[in-house]
């Protein structure tokens, strides 16, 4: 999640009253370490402030890390069930969906999920690099796209946020002969990679298309319908 998302999404929830978001489940949610160290404005900025308001938040994945509190496959009918018996009010999917080999049929298990009348916040890049995790399939829906595939949801906000290019994030993680020993390294592997790992080639060069360019995200809130 970029930084900017963040900001937007946590803007969003603030506009929400703590009945209507609770509990929450975090879909794809990732280890602790990774909200709290790698991406430190995730726990910040989202989820912080959620349970601050008294907000139970349920992370789950299908990883069995820290930080990971109900490990399972929402494919699963099984573990579907067993999530909503939770009675989730907000389910989020937040940059998950480009890494899935079928997104419509994970949009039919969330939509299923959540309870009626709850909300749904989905995100996801829309201009982005190719990024593995495990795979990308380059799915960068807008946010009509992402209302496709909830057709019986009604659509609260919709936005593509803005935020920083690649050279931005070059600068506030690098000195400069950081940077340039990081350049002449990329330089130097650009070969061996294209020939020898063309996916890592993949994940560490298509970034620099972004290197003036910004980075950008679809955020879309969705409520359930009473019925079905």
């Amino acid at each position: 999640m970029r930084p900017n998302e963040a900001k937007h999404v946590q803007t969003i929830l603030a506009s929400l009253p703590s009945e209507a978001v609770n509990p929450c489940l975090n879909i794809g949610s990732s280890t602790a370490h990774f909200r709290t160290v790698e991406q430190p404005h995730v726990d910040l900025l989202v989820f912080r402030p959620l349970r601050e308001r008294g907000v139970r938040i349920l992370n789950i994945d299908m990883k069995e890390e820290e930080g990971v509190d109900l490990v399972g496959d929402v494919l699963d009918l099984a573990f579907q069930e067993q999530l909503r018996a939770l009675h989730p009010r907000l389910v989020m999917c937040c940059n998950l969906l480009e890494h899935l080999v079928d997104p419509g049929a994970f949009a039919d298990a969330c939509a299923s999920i959540v309870e009626p009348e709850g909300l749904l916040l989905v995100t996801g890049p829309y201009s982005y690099p190719y990024h593995l995790d495990p795979i990308d399939t380059l799915y960068r829906p807008a946010p009509d796209e992402i209302r496709r595939l909830f057709p019986d949801f009604t659509c609260l906000q919709e936005a593509v946020v803005s935020d920083s290019t690649y050279l931005d994030d070059l600068l506030s993680q690098y000195t400069l002969p950081e940077l340039i020993r990081l350049l002449t390294r990329h330089v130097l592997s650009f070969p061996y990679l294209l020939l020898a790992d063309f996916e890592r080639f993949k994940a560490r060069y298509h970034r620099y298309f972004w290197l003036f360019r910004p980075y950008s995200s679809t955020v879309v809130l969705l409520r359930r319908p009473a019925y079905g």
